[in-house]
C-alpha cells in the first residue's frame, strides 16, 4: 500500500529535488546520522519510542514499543515515530490518510495478472495462494492487524471500496484468473 508515498516522493524529484532532502512525506522512513537534527514537522508530533539496544535487552520495553508503533499506524493523526539504534535514529513518518474511493479505483483497474510470481512456478502449489485464489477484494487494509497469513505490523485502516468497484472486482477475478 505504497502508491501514495511513492507518487509523492517521484512528484518531487521530477521537481528538482534530492532524494536525500525527502524526509516530510508521509509513510516513509529515514536515517539521521549523528549529530544530525530532526527535522521540524509543522503537522505532526514525535513519539520516542525505547532505543533498538533497550528493546533488545527488555521485553517490556519491546512490547511497549511495538504497542504505540500498532496504535500509531492505525491513527488518523498518527505521531511520528523515532528510535535510537546505536549513534543514529530511525525517524518514520506518520502514514499518509486512506486513499479515496477514486484512488483506491486506479489502484484496482491496473493489470494485474492475480496470479503468484512466476519463481514459484517449479515448487508446485501454493496453500495459501489456493486458499484465496477465487477470492475478490472488497478493501484495503486489514481488519485485526491480519493480511493474507497472520503478518504482525501490517497497515490497518480498513478502506470498503464502493458497489461499482466491487462488481468490477468480481469480473476481473472471474475471467482474468488463468487458473479459475
Amino acid at each position: 500500500m505504497g502508491e501514495q508515498p511513492l507518487n509523492a516522493l517521484l512528484r518531487a524529484l521530477k521537481q528538482g529535488k534530492s532524494f536525500a532532502s525527502l524526509r516530510d512525506i508521509p509513510q516513509t522512513a529515514f536515517l539521521l546520522q549523528k549529530g544530525e537534527d530532526l527535522p521540524l514537522a509543522e503537522n505532526w508530533t514525535t513519539q520516542e519510542l525505547a532505543s533498538h539496544e533497550e528493546c533488545l535487552k527488555d521485553k517490556h520495553k519491546f512490547g511497549e514499543s511495538f504497542k504505540i508503533i500498532e496504535q500509531e499506524s492505525n491513527k488518523w493523526h498518527a505521531q511520528r515515530l523515532i528510535q535510537k539504534t546505536g549513534d543514529r535514529t530511525v525517524v518514520v513518518n506518520p502514514p499518509f490518510q486512506p486513499m479515496s474511493s477514486q484512488e483506491l479505483d486506479a489502484a484496482f483497474d491496473l493489470p494485474f495478472t492475480r496470479l503468484p510470481h512466476p519463481k514459484y512456478n517449479k515448487r508446485g502449489s501454493i496453500p495459501a495462494y489456493e486458499m484465496i485464489r477465487h477470492s475478490i477484494n472488497i478493501h484495503r487494509g486489514c481488519f485485526g492487524g491480519v493480511q493474507l497469513l497472520h503478518h504482525l505490523g501490517t497497515p490497518g485502516k480498513i478502506c470498503g471500496e464502493p458497489l461499482g468497484s466491487f462488481d468490477n472486482e468480481r469480473d476481473r477475478s472471474s475471467y482474468t484468473n488463468a487458473r479459475f
